[in-house]
């Protein structure tokens, strides 16, 4: 029986919203769940939004700014971890440039990451949020810490 040997630097970037992530390991390798490195400025990060898939951070350098549901914002430097339950709205926002790896469980997060990045940096809110709502992902607007101004 096979398993999966990855390496950061055998995968490519995939860009999103200022974020440069690599996916070591994804479902199209075979894996029940998906981990990416990801990269990001300070500033960067996702909006409030949902998934049907658990999401898990691990910040390795920096920090970052996270709320979960209903809870206070959050920050969370190395040695941090987040947990997301899939349907949980949550978001996140880079303090200072941070660098943390990111699992998720079931869903098509990394699929989804790639039509994202094809969408290139021009491409339209709408745009960017019609190719996330065919994957699952919600974006939520309204009164957050991480609602875009």
């Amino acid at each position: 029986m096979g398993g999966t040997v990855n390496h950061v630097d055998q995968v490519p970037d995939i860009g999103v919203r200022g974020e440069q992530m690599r996916a070591i390991l994804t479902h199209a390798m075979g894996s029940p769940i998906e981990i990416c490195d990801n990269r990001g400025p300070s500033g960067a990060g996702a909006a409030p939004h949902h998934h049907p898939w658990d999401e898990i951070f691990l910040v390795l350098e920096g920090e970052v700014d996270f709320t979960i549901g209903d809870t206070e914002l959050q920050r969370l430097g190395p040695g941090s971890v987040a947990r997301i339950p899939g349907g949980a709205m949550h978001s996140f926002r880079n303090v200072v440039d941070a660098h943390y790896v990111s699992i998720t469980t079931q869903g098509r997060a990394v699929e989804m990451f790639q039509a994202l990045d094809a969408l290139g940096p021009e491409a339209s809110a709408t745009d960017f949020a019609d190719t996330a709502a065919s994957y699952g992902t919600v974006r939520v607007w309204g009164d957050h810490p991480h609602a875009p101004s």
